[in-house]
């Protein structure tokens, strides 16, 4: 849901901050308040068309942000395919600035991104429905997916089925694919594969040797160095026989004399117990440095034999990788497939054969699911537009098959409508007007209520040329809309105005710099009441029109 909403610059707008809430939303206002520019300003910030007659006059840019809270399942596959790190409490915040010299500048949680990344994050967020905006219901990409919520088609069986079988039909492609070589490039490949094997077999490489062989390389290149200083330790440890004492003869004259008295009192048997140790401890150093020494005799050969072998594993990884196991497992199973491959190759064709033949059948009761699906929803769609003034509609939905096999099988829908009864339908978007379109995606909407995704919905004026009991009726369908979405409804309408869990009321006003602003003020309840008599007639200063108002507020709520 859309929760902040921060305009900057935008037409007559300066400066203008909206919060919404859960349920309706409705905004309401004067002819010229602004309504329609905060609903533009939502669609640019979500990515719509625009220029930089948008910007407010005087100003070098103009900037809309947004913030959403929303269902982390929705979006965070979509941002972490952007390199967005998602908010852990599912918050989206969404920005764009336009400047006067046509840059845009696109953020989603502080991370700069395309336009077009915007528009692909924005489709998850909100749906804009108004007079000039309906892009949903525009484009017949989207038609297919409504018949599918519709009819829960991720649960039937025949879409289960086409899955299961669509993902074997893809993996024997790829093998055939894979497998697809001339006799000649099949021969010239085994023999590269063969010497790769050898080669990684012979060298006969163990795991962890080459970091063995560097460490070892690099103390058989510093051996003298190295005896040299293990010499001057294992001196300065133990005596030399001349009338210097070593350390461990010092500390060990020392732990005897402590040694004598250990028995007075508890502390100097302690202190006595610590001069051992350090004698012990010593002894141990002495031990492994003579050890050490033995093992640091400068070999010329050996050193040469360390980097040949070296320089012999080097040259494997430059050619195979790093990990040589893992090359030689791939070369292996990959030479054993092609050695086979002219009989594998036989079998993979008869498999692909069948698996298109199986595919096609349940494509085709796939097909007949959706056509079922489609004609129930057409119906009910009817039915909604019937009570939405639009009685001699027809409405339509074309399931055709291709014979392109797809992950999600082999349809497409379109929208087929016709407002005025006895013409024939067209598709939606070359037949309907913009009230219509808001229309019919408020009957969808309707009936698909418990199953689309998308979290918030805009209505611009969609009570444009209703009144009386359909603009009840309008009313009642958003509110039912309301109950899982977040509906934002820009209305003249004062029977969709009283069903609103929060009213936002729009004005302008003039600056202390004489120009024009616009100003949003959410309604408390005696501010509703007046906002309401004032679309009843518009007088909000008859008692006589307040009380209705009030009334009409309260059946509203029963």
């Amino acid at each position: 849901m859309l929760k902040y909403l921060l305009i900057k610059n935008i037409a007559l707008i300066d400066k203008l901050e909206i919060e919404f809430g859960d349920g309706l939303n409705c905004i309401t206002g004067e002819t010229g308040a602004g309504k329609s520019v905060v609903v533009d300003s939502i669609g640019f910030m979500l990515g719509a068309r625009s220029n930089k007659e948008l910007i407010r006059s005087g100003e070098e840019s103009c900037s809309v942000s947004g913030t959403f809270y929303q269902d982390p399942i929705v979006t965070d596959s979509k941002l972490l395919s952007l390199g967005i790190e998602p908010e852990e409490d599912g918050t989206v915040i969404v920005s764009r600035e336009l400047n006067t010299a046509g840059r845009n500048i696109c953020r989603i949680n502080g991370k700069t991104v395309t336009l077009s990344n915007l528009r692909e994050v924005s489709e998850l967020l909100i749906d804009i429905h108004g007079q000039h905006d309906n892009t949903t219901l525009m484009n017949p990409d989207n038609h297919l997916g409504f018949v599918d919520s519709f009819g829960d088609i991720q649960s039937a069986d025949a879409f289960l089925k086409y899955k299961n079988d669509f993902a074997e039909y893809v993996s024997i492609k790829e093998k055939i694919q894979n497998n697809n070589l001339s006799p000649e490039e099949r021969a010239k490949r085994i023999k590269e594969l063969r010497e790769q094997v050898q080669e990684i077999e012979g060298a006969n490489v163990k795991e962890g040797e080459l970091e063995e062989l560097l460490e070892k390389q690099k103390v058989l290149e510093n051996g003298e160095e190295i005896a040299e200083s293990i010499s001057v330790a294992v001196n300065a440890i133990e005596s030399d026989g001349a009338e210097c004492q070593g350390a461990l003869e010092i500390i060990s004259s020392g732990a005897r004399a402590l040694d004598s008295i250990s028995d007075v009192a508890e502390k100097y048997a302690e202190i006595s117990s610590k001069m051992n140790e350090i004698k012990y401890g010593l002894e141990d150093v002495l031990h492994e440095l003579r050890n050490m020494f033995d093992d640091t005799q400068f070999s010329p050969e050996e050193l040469r034999e360390t980097e040949n072998r070296i320089d012999a594993i080097c040259d494997l990884t430059d050619k195979y990788g790093d990990d040589l196991e893992e090359s030689l497992t791939t070369a292996q199973k990959e030479l054993y497939d092609l050695e086979d491959g002219e009989e594998e190759a036989d079998k993979l064709a008869a498999r692909f054969e069948k698996a298109k033949l199986t595919l096609k059948e349940d494509s085709d009761a796939l097909t007949k699911v959706r056509k079922n699906i489609a004609d129930i929803l057409s119906k009910e769609i009817r039915a909604e537009l019937a009570e939405l003034e639009m009685p001699g509609a027809s409405f339509e939905t074309a399931v055709s098959q291709t014979d392109s096999f797809g992950e999600n099988g082999c349809n497409s829908a379109e929208f087929l409508v016709s407002a005025n009864r006895g013409e024939p339908v067209k598709p939606v978007a070359k037949t309907a007007s913009g009230g219509e379109l808001s229309r019919i995606m408020l009957a969808i909407k309707s009936i698909l209520a418990d199953t689309d995704m998308i979290p918030a919905l805009i209505f611009d004026e969609i009570d444009v040329g209703i009144s009386g009991k359909t603009a009840d009726t309008v009313g009642m369908k958003l509110k039912k809309i309301s109950k899982s979405h977040q509906v934002l409804c820009v209305t003249h309408s004062t029977q969709i105005a009283v069903k609103a869990d929060n009213n936002i009321l729009l004005s302008k006003a003039e600056g202390t710099d004489g120009r024009t602003h616009i100003c949003a003020k959410i309604l408390d309840y005696k501010e509703k009441v007046r906002e309401i008599a004032r679309l009843l007639d518009g007088n909000p200063d008859s008692q006589i029109t307040l009380n209705h108002a009030e009334n009409l507020i309260k059946e509203s709520l029963s």
